[in-house]
């Protein structure tokens, strides 16, 4: 975020991916006022200082076993940086218009009389100066004119007087016609909105590779050369976001390559273009515009994004990644054709996004970038996961993000780029930096990560991911159910099948096999507990936990004989019991807290931590650890010993007579402990966690010692809220790790979602929490 980071917090965050099975890391510059009010000028993008982070960070990553990947330019779109020049930039058509007149002033020699008509350049932005003609027409003054009646007066025209001189039976013939004079300049596209002050700039005129390729010198490869002997190794992935640098309807090269690929000349359309006139006809005037959609687009295609994906490839093992559709209103029309773009850029990697909020964002166009790569059996789509608006932040868990991954897996994606985190210059204080007030919080200062839950969700995706990598979609997908969401791929002799449950009930269905296994062993397999089972091709009801899901992997050979581990242990359903025993009473919980002593609250009822009288429990968030004990009179020969933990809110860790078990991030929240179950008297501690909106909340309480901006107006939303201030400046204290001035503010954030209004989290272990027997193992 605007350049404040250290050596010392990139390290921390990269050891903390590392921990939590992350593969590797996709870097981006963000600043700008849009996104954050504080920057560290000293770090400003291409100085010296900045350059050693970049390589301190491959560094790390090479270290840590990740792989590093980056933006194309600062901010998330499209191209633009500091070097690029007005020439090079977007461009727009822009015109001037003059009647003319039916008496003008004459000079010449002899016999030839030419009238001279003043043409006032067309208005352009004055903070960049930049115009270039292009023709100079004379049409009739009508709506729609002839393309036989426009005159093209270009070579009377004299750029440095910007006076036409025309011939005097030429200006007669064309009296009273309006002279329109056309030219370009930059369409001033920037990514101001998103990028630091020493990384913005224009946009680079997409269609043109001179420009690609001279902003191409400037910034990716300024990373490259940084990158050294990382580049194409730890370095491996150069990006493009999803475009939002809006529409471009002219370039210097479009009238050639106009004529090239459609045969007529493109001049006599600019009137039509500019909205002015129409051209022939209605019906011609949309032949033509069908013709430059056609042109524009596949200039975009080529010349920018195929054109990016070969200079990528140009450093081995360098790829580039693309999110091929674009927002942002692409205006007078669409620049970008995705079909187009994936023929060109065939050998990049292809990304979608979703949003956790609002729900619809994104999930429409996956669909069809589903469809696409499953008809043109690209084995990856890659996805931009999670992104979420300021209304939500904070507010999910592992739980909460489960079903919404599975569903992106039932949309064909299979790498998941986690949106998003920030790395946090404050090393000493919690949350801290967010990427400002955009995405889910995928930082290990969340509570849930510290308390394993990242690297428990984490895993369950690796787990997903290896096999949903492996082959192709299958272009006929699987239909043999009503009530699961599935997802089918085909690797080589093997048949994957997975299938979710998406909603909060358990579901049944009869799914019928035979059709797809074809002879073949079949084996249900999950990658939450890693259970595997076998089953044959016969019609089987399968049934399904609340947000549950499984894979059915149909294959020649058999795996299921894999040895038990630790997740074996995280059951899915409640089986049957011979023996139930409540251990609600007699709970005593210790409330953690960083710079002081815990908290002891003994309670014979198990509450909700938001009820308390104590507001150093109301409004906790964090960790908390529930002991208490059991006696077991006689254990029963061969049974199991399962604990349900009804609600939780929002995870938990079981630890009984000293034993770990693996951490239960969703419901139902089921474990069997057999293995550490002894005769007599057995301890059991439960470390519950929950979210940080109650600290945040709670510290709202407290005397302010931030500075903030004025309240954020978050029109995306209905009725256009307030979604909270950006931190306006960065305090001393904050600055030199000393102690803050409030003493009852124990969170700081570069955003403030929050007031002392907001609703609390339900949080704790809500329900009852009972010991089960079963009959048998």
């Amino acid at each position: 975020m605007d350049g404040l980071v250290s050596k010392e917090a990139i390290t921390k965050d990269l050891e903390a991916f590392k921990a939590a099975g992350l593969s590797g890391v996709q870097n981006f510059q963000i600043g700008g006022d849009q996104q954050s009010r504080i920057g560290d000028p000293t770090c400003a993008i291409g100085s010296e200082k900045w350059k050693s982070m970049m390589r301190w960070t491959m560094d790390e990553c090479l270290r840590l076993g990740l792989t590093f990947g980056t933006h194309n330019c600062p901010g998330w779109s499209s191209s633009a940086y500091g070097t690029v020049t007005p020439e090079y930039s977007m461009q727009k058509l822009v015109f001037s218009e003059t009647k003319m007149p039916d008496t003008a002033v004459g000079k010449g020699k002899k016999k030839t009389i030419f009238i001279s008509v003043a043409l006032p350049r067309p208005k352009v932005d004055e903070k960049y100066n930049y115009y270039e003609d292009i023709c100079l027409l004379a049409l009739p003054d009508d709506s729609i004119v002839m393309k036989e009646n426009i005159i093209d007066l270009t070579q009377y025209f004299d750029k440095s007087s910007q006076i036409a001189n025309i011939p005097s039976a030429l200006a007669k013939d064309i009296s009273g016609y309006r002279l329109l004079r056309f030219g370009h300049t930059t369409n001033g596209k920037t990514n101001e909105a998103q990028a630091p002050l020493s990384g913005q700039g224009l946009e680079c005129d997409k269609m043109n590779r001179m420009a690609v390729k001279a902003f191409w010198d400037a910034y990716p490869q300024m990373l490259i050369d940084i990158a050294g002997p990382h580049a194409g190794k730890t370095f491996n992935i150069i990006e493009i976001d999803s475009y939002e640098a809006g529409g471009q309807d002219w370039s210097v090269v479009l009238p050639d390559e106009f004529l090239k690929r459609k045969k007529y000349d493109i001049l006599p359309y600019l009137p039509y273009i500019v909205g002015r006139n129409i051209i022939g006809s209605k019906e011609e005037s949309a032949r033509f515009k069908k013709d430059l959609v056609d042109v524009v687009t596949s200039l975009f295609a080529e010349n920018y994004y195929g054109y990016m994906n070969q200079l990528a490839r140009k450093t081995p093992g360098m790829q580039l990644m693309i999110e091929p559709y674009g927002t942002g209103g692409q205006k007078p029309f669409q620049v970008l054709d995705i079909n187009k773009i994936l023929k060109e850029a065939n050998s990049a990697v292809i990304a979608t996004e979703f949003w956790v909020k609002p729900e619809t964002w994104g999930w429409k166009d996956m669909k069809r970038h589903e469809q696409m790569m499953r008809n043109l059996q690209r084995p990856l789509l890659a996805a931009e996961a999670f992104t979420c608006w300021p209304l939500h932040a904070w507010k999910d868990d592992p739980q909460s993000l489960k079903p919404i991954c599975d569903k992106a897996y039932c949309n064909g994606v299979n790498r998941m780029m986690l949106h998003a985190g920030a790395c946090n210059p404050w090393t000493n204080v919690e949350p801290g930096m967010s990427f400002g007030i955009w995405g889910t919080h995928f930082v290990p200062n969340q509570t849930w990560w510290k308390a394993g839950g990242a690297r428990a969700l984490f895993d369950y995706m690796a787990r997903c991911q290896s096999l949903l990598q492996r082959g192709v979609p299958t272009k006929q997908q699987w239909k043999g159910t009503d009530k699961f969401m599935t997802y089918q791929r085909t690797d080589g002799d093997n048949d994957i099948l997975f299938l979710c449950n998406p909603t909060n009930e358990s579901v049944s269905d009869t799914i019928r096999l035979a059709s797809v296994a074809k002879g073949r062993k079949l084996e249900i397999w999950d990658a939450y507990n890693l259970t595997m089972q076998k089953i044959d091709d016969r019609p089987m009801i399968l049934s399904i936990e609340p947000y549950g899901s499984r894979f059915i992997i149909i294959s020649d050979t058999e795996t299921s004989s894999e040895t038990p581990r630790p997740e074996n242990q995280l059951l899915t359903s409640l089986p049957a019991s011979d023996g139930r025993t409540e251990i609600d009473k007699g709970w005593k919980v210790a409330f953690h807290y960083k710079d002081a002593d815990d908290i002891i609250v003994d309670n014979d009822t198990l509450f909700d931590w938001t009820t308390s009288s104590d507001s150093n429990v109301r409004y906790f968030s964090g960790t908390a650890t529930y002991s208490n004990s059991f006696t077991i009179k006689k254990l029963k020969k061969d049974a199991r010993y399962i604990i349900s933990l009804g609600q939780v809110k929002n995870l938990a860790s079981v630890t009984v007579n000293g034993k770990p078990f693996s951490t239960l991030w969703k419901a139902p929240f089921l474990l069997d402990i057999t293995s550490a179950i002894h005769k007599g008297i057995n301890t059991i501690s439960i470390d519950v966690t929950n979210l940080w909106p109650n600290r945040m909340i709670g510290d709202e309480q407290e005397p302010d010692d931030i500075e903030w901006s004025e309240p954020l107006t978050y029109t995306y939303a209905p009725g256009s809220p307030t979604a909270g201030r950006y931190m306006a400046k960065i305090p001393e204290w904050l600055s030199n790790g000393t102690p803050r001035p409030s003493k009852g503010r124990k969170t700081v954030g570069c955003f403030k979602f929050f007031t002392k209004e907001s609703p609390l989290l339900p949080s704790g272990l809500l329900g009852s929490i009972e010991l089960l027997t079963t009959k048998t193992r």
